[in-house]
């Protein structure tokens, strides 16, 4: 190679450095300050785990994964402009899929992500995850779509990417070389090299629409309600009380969609030999929990 080709080529591959920074640079100024970073607490207000979501919604919708709030009695979500709001409802969800769709409880407009499509997101194109791995807020790490794979429950092929996932990254945007999210980024292989999957945005049009206040939803939230506990007490006894079915009747109110308030219900009834009405709560429950 003469001097002048090595001289072209060398000048060409700082080019391409360069502008690889740019467009680093841009995504993160483009897509961070949507980026949230979630924590979760459970039933005695200790600190669970942490996530990452972001804001799909001018009036403050996030995206995350399901498996980051499900065990939650309620939920912070940390903004970059300094914003702690609380996530005050789930608005829809899939936990086969491991998406959730959720409201910060806030009266301000958000800057929120454009969704991209990752159908026409190519095998081999670059893409940036945003999110907060170990709790450290707004991280980037850069990688490609290394292949799209069928899996049983997805919409679309589920996107292998070679960006790095750790505890803490569940939740976060996919984000292609334009600022559009095309997946969320929900788990890796154990013991596989940058072997990490994303879902694939377009399945969180086709989420199951619940709008239900947060602590409806948190699996934690009744345990600790004083009538749960009352109930729980009465339960025990031998025989039954009649004054359980007050108490139930409330909680099934409270958490419509609990499982085992329905369940609790439907044996309490059972329990006093009201059978009729013990089936239908038995019924409501497997409609929850089939």
């Amino acid at each position: 190679m003469n001097g002048p080709s090595l001289i072209a080529l060398l000048c060409w591959a700082a080019l391409a450095s360069c502008s690889q920074k740019r467009d680093a640079e841009k995504i993160v100024e483009q897509v961070s300050p949507s980026v949230v970073k979630i924590e979760t607490f459970g039933a005695s207000d200790l600190l669970l785990s942490g996530g990452t979501g972001f804001i799909v919604s001018e009036d403050g919708e996030i995206l995350t994964n399901y498996h980051v709030l499900e065990n939650a009695s309620r939920a912070m979500a940390k903004c970059p402009d300094g914003g702690y709001y609380a996530i005050s409802h789930i608005i829809s969800y899939d936990k086969e899929r491991d998406l959730i769709r959720a409201k910060l409880e806030a009266e301000k407009e958000f800057p929120f992500l454009k969704k991209g499509n990752s159908a026409n997101t190519p095998v081999g194109a670059k893409i940036f995850v945003v999110g907060s791995p170990l709790g450290l807020e707004n991280t980037i790490s850069e990688g490609i779509v290394s292949a799209k794979r069928h899996w049983d429950g997805y919409i679309q092929p589920l996107l292998q990417i070679t960006a790095p996932i750790s505890p803490g990254s569940s939740g976060s945007p996919v984000i292609d070389d334009e600022g559009r999210v095309i997946g969320v980024a929900t788990f890796n292989l154990k013991g596989g090299q940058n072997v990490n999957f994303a879902v694939p945005i377009e399945d969180y049009d086709d989420l199951e629409y619940a709008f239900l206040p947060f602590q409806d939803f948190g699996s934690n939230a009744m345990y600790s309600d004083p009538e749960y506990i009352e109930a729980m007490k009465l339960h025990k006894k031998s025989p039954p009380s009649i004054a359980i079915l007050p108490i139930a009747t409330s909680l099934v109110e409270k958490y419509p969609h609990n499982f085992e308030c329905h369940f609790l219900f439907g044996t309490a009834l059972f329990e006093l030999e009201l059978y009729e009405e013990a089936k239908s709560c038995f019924l409501n429950a497997l409609r929850i929990n089939p």
